[in-house]
């Protein structure tokens, strides 16, 4: 698990809270200034770490605005990686962080929003639920959908079948994406299947990420669905 932290230099104090505390979730982090090499193309050394991140956390306050931050936030967005803003009280926004969810804090609480922002990432990017050769063996009773995430590398292999006893549909979703599902707003996916009960999945990931496979029940009644997903790696 990697996430790429952008700040201003003015925040270097509440950036080194944010490393801590993402350290002490077993969370990898990276900066352009303590993680870029020197005599590597700058702009170019930082895309390359922003696009090999599970999760990008930015650090706006309100007296420090980062033009290279709000750069970065744009390339993360187009790459749709997880973007996490921790935002003081009072600072401005960019527009382009209009519809991302917000950690606020005020001085008197920084340690506590960097404490929440790496429990969030830890939950939900799936950094605890590791995968092995065997990704899902089970029978579920879905009501509404259930969500897999997963903690895949790019050319990982997903095969394996899902069968229900009524017509579902299977996707496979960023957790960008899946945010939009669950608020019922129009969403993307790499994968799709609708109105199915028996499926065979052959997918290869295309990005280095947290992926997530989503099975919704479309049916009145519950969907009793057997699932059984491997993944090969390269």
């Amino acid at each position: 698990m990697k996430v790429f932290i952008s700040y201003s230099s003015a925040d270097e104090d509440i950036m080194e809270m944010m490393k801590k505390s993402l350290k002490k979730q077993g969370i990898e982090s990276f900066t352009a200034k303590h993680d870029i090499k020197y005599g590597s193309s700058q702009s170019e050394s930082i895309k390359d770490a922003i696009k090999n991140s599970n999760a990008f956390v930015v650090i706006i306050t309100r007296d420090n605005p980062s033009l290279s931050a709000a750069q970065e936030v744009g390339f993360a967005l187009n790459e749709d990686i997880s973007v996490i803003p921790i935002v003081e009280e009072g600072a401005k926004v960019g527009f382009m962080l209009g519809d991302s969810a917000q950690i606020r804090f005020t001085r008197s609480q920084i340690e506590k929003a960097c404490e929440k922002a790496s429990k969030f990432i830890s939950e939900e990017t799936g950094e605890e639920q590791e995968y092995n050769e065997k990704l899902v063996d089970e029978r579920k009773r879905i009501e509404d959908y259930e969500a897999y995430g997963f903690n895949f590398e790019k050319g990982d292999y997903i095969s394996g079948s899902i069968h229900s006893d009524v017509p579902i549909n299977v996707y496979i979703v960023d957790n960008r994406n899946l945010e939009r599902f669950k608020e019922e707003d129009e969403f993307t996916y790499e994968f799709e299947a609708e109105g199915i009960t028996r499926l065979s999945v052959e997918f290869e990931i295309p990005k280095t990420r947290v992926w997530i496979i989503l099975i919704e029940n479309t049916d009145r009644e519950a969907a009793n669905v057997d699932i059984s997903l491997s993944v090969e790696s390269e």
